[in-house]
Parts: structure tokens; C-alpha cells; sequence
């Protein structure tokens, strides 16, 4: 279970590579891709998914800590939780090359 302190505030700069290096602690192996000029966030693992498929408010906690550590608003385009293989995000940030080089 994530013991971290998260800045809520994000980062606009440096939000995406933190997000990405927070989710891979905690188990979620983040992959990203670029969609439309927005970043693409798929997460293959979920540490919470035996308690998420019969409590899918839990999957409120993944979008809050995208949000607020990315410092961008997000999208979930896909969730476990209503069948689909893994959960995903549209973040409206920089693009993956941006996010990449950092």
C-alpha cells in the first residue's frame, strides 16, 4: 500500500515523469503512448483490482492521483471495472516525446 506523500498540487513541468515513476512503485507498470496530442496512460496492473471489481468507487483514488500529481486534467477511456483488459487515461498534458525527455 502507498505509504508516499503525493503533492496534490502536481507539477506541470515535471507531473507525468513523477506520475509515471509513483505508479511503477506502487505496482501499476504504467505504459504511455501519445493520442491526439495527448498523453495516453494504460495501466497494466492493478494492485487494487480483486477489491476494485466489486467496489469501483476505489478507481476515483487512480484519477485523483493523476490529476493532482500530473497537475492536468484527465480522462478515464477505459477501466477494468466495466470489462476492459487494463484501465486508461487520457491526460491533457504534454506529449509522450516531452514527456519522455525528461
Amino acid at each position: 500500500m502507498a505509504q508516499e506523500s503525493v503533492d496534490l498540487h502536481g507539477d506541470a513541468d515535471n507531473g507525468v515523469p513523477r506520475l509515471l515513476e509513483i505508479l511503477r512503485d506502487q505496482d501499476f507498470s504504467p505504459e504511455v503512448s501519445e493520442v491526439k496530442g495527448k498523453v495516453e496512460l494504460s495501466l497494466m496492473s492493478c494492485p487494487f483490482r480483486s477489491v476494485a471489481i466489486n467496489n469501483p468507487s476505489l478507481c476515483a483514488y487512480n484519477i485523483a492521483v493523476i490529476e493532482g500529481v500530473s497537475a492536468s486534467p484527465g480522462e478515464r477511456i477505459a477501466c477494468l471495472t466495466n470489462g476492459d483488459p487494463v484501465c486508461k487515461y487520457l491526460i491533457s498534458s504534454r506529449t509522450v516525446t516531452e514527456v519522455a525527455t525528461n
